[in-house]
């Protein structure tokens, strides 16, 4: 069988490259106005000031109780989300925050 491994191959280099990338801007927003004109972007949530190791046990337990579809626990971590949007920041942050919010309503 001969598998076409370009795709592979391609998303190999991409990786590499990415890991190497440094941001061309980076900064502490105060609320979401302050993204508007923000196309491309690749943003990361992180917990300031909290328990990472109480963060991460509370959503673990949160994620068996299969009310909603979680992704999978790694490990204890400041860095709760990383996502990138091509077509608007603002609003794919906005739906993500909208997401951690019903997800953390339905976990209290």
């Amino acid at each position: 069988m001969n598998i076409n491994t370009v795709y592979i191959d391609t998303l190999i280099e991409n990786c590499q490259q990415a890991k190497t990338s440094k941001p061309i801007k980076e900064f502490i927003f105060n609320n979401l106005e302050q993204l508007n004109g923000i196309k491309q972007a690749i943003y990361i949530i992180e917990e300031v000031n909290g328990d990472k190791d109480k963060t991460f046990n509370d959503f673990t337990t949160y994620k068996n109780t299969k009310k909603r579809k979680c992704s999978k626990p790694n490990q204890p971590s400041s860095t709760m989300y990383v996502g990138s949007s091509t077509t608007g920041i603002k609003k794919e942050l906005n739906n993500t925050l909208e997401m951690g919010t019903k997800a953390l309503m339905l976990y209290t």
